[in-house]
């Protein structure tokens, strides 16, 4: 009997990615041994990204109301009948031989997951230079397991639970569910052989300061973990600073021009 993969997008507002995400799935080889479902998951998207994805007759579609990416993972994982689950973000493809791949220990491991090629958007000369500064996109020494395009025996959310949201910003999910996997000894590997890419979007630069924050709960909930988190107090109002230097100095300059040409000055 073949074991059945399943294949796991959240989707909010993806209308740019969704469609060569699904593909890149449909797309992947596998052996004789293996089956797959594709699950896309909405949290209440407000764009074309539905339309999208219902031209894929293949798919099952999960909709929601918006509650999170920590909600909409674990609708995807209630709703997924496979034994061994692909956890994908929409923004990230996989090349046809990913699967078969990360698959080949999985029977020694729990969690197994490839390595991500960055895509870098178009960015503004301001972020650019943010960028070259600080360009760790990481608050874990650990790299987190979960997420993006890791692949999970299903037994392993009966052992640690599911993604928790202790926060008002969707992030700091994975890196907490992580934090549990290493406390409750899963076997997880990290692969720095097999490769998918990874687009990421402007708008995912700017909320550093909500990454922030989800660090500083992750540090109350485990404070035994602050060794295996980077400090970047001070990076981030570096970031801050650099992602607003519009603000700091566009605005003063208008500001003065007004009472400049009013004669004022």
């Amino acid at each position: 009997m073949k074991r059945l993969i399943s294949y796991i997008i959240p989707v909010y507002n993806a209308e740019k990615v969704i469609e060569k995400c699904i593909k890149c799935i449909l797309k992947q080889k596998l052996n004789k041994k293996f089956a797959k479902e594709v699950i896309v998951v909405d949290d209440g998207s407000t764009d074309n990204t539905i339309s999208i994805v219902k031209k894929f007759r293949s798919v099952k579609l999960v909709r929601k109301k918006h509650t999170g990416v920590a909600d909409t993972w674990n609708a995807g994982i209630r709703a997924a009948k496979g034994d061994i689950l692909c956890l994908v973000d929409s923004d990230c493809f996989l090349p046809p031989e990913y699967t078969m791949k990360c698959l080949r220990e999985i029977d020694k491991y729990e969690v197994v997951r490839g390595t991500p090629y960055v895509l870098k958007p178009k960015l503004s000369t301001t972020l650019k230079l943010l960028k070259f500064i600080v360009q760790p996109s990481s608050f874990m020494k650990i790299p987190h397991a979960f997420g993006e395009a890791c692949f999970v025996k299903k037994e392993v959310f009966s052992k640690i639970g599911l993604f928790r949201s202790f926060s008002s910003y969707a992030g700091g999910h994975d890196t907490e569910l992580t934090i549990r996997a290493l406390r409750n000894k899963i076997k997880m590997k990290w692969y720095d052989d097999v490769f998918y890419t990874h687009d990421i979007f402007v708008g995912k630069v700017k909320k550093v300061d909500l990454k922030f924050r989800a660090k500083r709960l992750i540090l109350y909930k485990y404070p035994e973990m602050k060794a295996n988190l980077v400090h970047f107090d001070s990076i981030f109002f570096l970031k801050y600073f650099l992602m607003n230097i519009h603000y700091f100095f566009f605005f003063p300059l208008i500001i003065f021009l007004y009472f400049l040409l009013r004669g004022e000055l």
